[in-house]
């Protein structure tokens, strides 16, 4: 739907009075840039649904499950009947604020004129008919919603896009000319007597804080030390403290096949994978349309990146194909982050005899490990029992110790 602009408004946020004169020249560049906006604006927002109460002693409205009070007579009044509040955040893309600051250089007017334009074009933004009808990324409740995946992938979505303004696409694919060595996970995984992927991740949505001050420049080397035949390093900033930066780190200290573990949905993030040294990416099936994952495993593909793919339960097994090199049975409800290794035994039959088989989170115990390679699986993804240690290399040898007596 087109936005459509008032500009007596935008002339009420400039400090224009009712009855001021208004002159030409001025009246032509405010017409000029409120067609301008159109052009370089790309809206997007993200709200949450909060449950809230009201302060009548105070005056205010606490949203819960935040520390965010909000005060004032007229937000009081507003909402002192409501039982839930809706916390939004709009933008108009980073081309909007470029071109303001352009102006600041060459005409300082057209800089206030294109910034009061931006807020008029974000307050018709968030009107009640545009919020239902202007495309945009939005979800509701964090943390006490039934699907927490859905606010993962909206949050996603907007930060590849703030990354794509920062670095283009083109730019990430020129740094991919120069040939790279891979380590294929799949074969490194195929040929251990353990197939342990050792984890590196400082918090999850679930539990918080893990390892805040986790460095991956000393604990993947303790891994591969300690006898890991693959590793997974979460790049997930938001929800899991990682970034891109901790392959980088780690790539020059092992010689153990990396994993990206992110939420990837879109082949920008395949290109960063590339340039950082991974050697390998997770698709999640719930995550992604089938067409959607079979395009961003050809990619991959392309980029010399081994495909693990991820599933949940059994309608996901049809996004196996030739293009997948591993399948993973994730334990854990990306819905609720409840976990249950009984996943994997449900699914193990249902998988095709010659894929090779991952079980993701919830194994704690070598005894599972063994009745899990029972069952037909290769590779065995643990982080949160190795990285809540003091020190997870020594975790991890002692783990293997252990299962070596199993």
């Amino acid at each position: 739907m087109e936005i459509v602009l008032d500009k007596k408004e935008i002339l009420r946020y400039l400090g224009y009075r009712s009855k001021q004169e208004l002159t030409t020249e001025m009246d032509v560049q405010i017409l000029q840039l409120m067609e301008e906006i159109k052009h370089v604006a790309v809206p997007r927002y993200t709200f949450l649904i909060f449950p809230c109460r009201s302060n009548e002693t105070e005056k205010s409205i606490q949203v819960v499950g935040t520390d965010l009070i909000l005060e004032g007579k007229a937000i009081y009044n507003h909402l002192k009947n409501a039982n839930k509040v809706a916390l939004l955040a709009a933008t108009l893309g980073i081309e909007v604020e470029r071109q303001i600051r352009k102006y600041e250089l060459t005409e300082m007017s057209k800089a206030l004129i294109l910034d009061a334009c931006c807020v008029e074009y974000i307050e018709k933004i968030c009107g009640t008919e545009q919020l239902t009808t202007h495309p945009v990324f939005h979800y509701q409740t964090p943390h006490t919603m039934t699907d927490i995946l859905t606010e993962i992938i909206a949050c996603k979505q907007i930060e590849i896009e703030l990354q794509k303004a920062a670095i283009s696409k083109e730019m990430l694919i020129n740094n991919c000319n120069e040939p790279m060595p891979r380590i294929s996970m799949r074969a490194s995984l195929a040929s251990s007597p353990y197939g342990i992927i050792s984890e590196f991740k400082r918090r999850s949505p679930s539990k918080g804080w893990i390892k805040e001050d986790a460095q991956a420049d000393t604990i993947p080397p303790a891994y591969e030390a300690a006898g890991a035949s693959a590793l997974s390093i979460l790049t997930d900033e938001k929800y899991f403290g990682g970034s891109l930066k901790d392959i980088r780190s780690a790539r020059p200290h092992v010689q153990l096949p990396i994993l990206r573990k992110d939420f990837i949905i879109d082949e920008y993030q395949l290109y960063q994978a590339r340039i950082v040294g991974a050697d390998a990416i997770l698709l999640i099936a719930a995550a992604l349309k089938k067409e959607q994952c079979k395009a961003l495993a050809l990619k991959a593909h392309e980029l010399e990146l081994e495909v693990l793919l991820e599933i949940h339960n059994e309608q996901e097994l049809e996004y196996i194909d030739d293009n997948i090199d591993m399948v993973g049975v994730n334990n854990r409800n990306l819905g609720s982050f409840h976990t249950e290794v009984e996943n994997s035994f449900r699914l193990a039959e249902k998988l095709p005899e010659e894929m090779l088989r991952i079980s993701e989170s919830g194994i704690s115990s070598p005894e599972t490990v063994k009745q899990l390679r029972a069952a037909g699986f290769r590779g065995f993804l643990i982080g949160e029992n190795f990285m809540k240690t003091p020190a997870p290399g020594e975790a991890l040898k002692k783990f293997i110790t252990q299962l070596e007596k199993c």
